[in-house]
């Protein structure tokens, strides 16, 4: 979720850059705390998906792009990310488990989103 606002927030502050507006004016992503997200992602999900979310192959798929994460609402994605994937999951196409909460079971539903 921190990693999306993010990315939300950076294209919008160009779209408003381009716009000639003034980047106060454009639409905000709800407030959270990127750097806080950026290190959950580094602990949590970095040794499978990659830091720069591009995956490794037969390991963690990619993030960047993967419409099957983006076209998620962010409670069905919460709720993914609590369950996570068995490894014999028949959507699991890698044959690697996806652990509940990244393999954390300290992190929050908040930390989650």
């Amino acid at each position: 979720r921190h990693f999306k606002s993010l990315i939300c927030f950076l294209g919008c502050l160009l779209a408003a850059a381009c716009a000639g507006v003034d980047a106060s004016d454009a639409a905000r992503p709800e407030p959270g705390d990127a750097l806080a997200g950026a290190h959950l992602f580094a602990t949590a999900c970095a040794t499978c998906h990659g830091f720069a979310a591009e995956g490794f192959p037969g390991l963690g798929k990619p993030l960047r792009g993967n419409r099957s994460i983006w076209e998620k609402t962010e409670d069905q994605l919460v709720h993914f990310l609590k369950e996570g994937r068995a490894a014999e999951d028949l959507l699991n196409t890698t044959g690697v488990e996806m652990p509940p909460r990244g393999g954390d079971p300290d992190l929050s539903d908040q930390d989650l989103r």
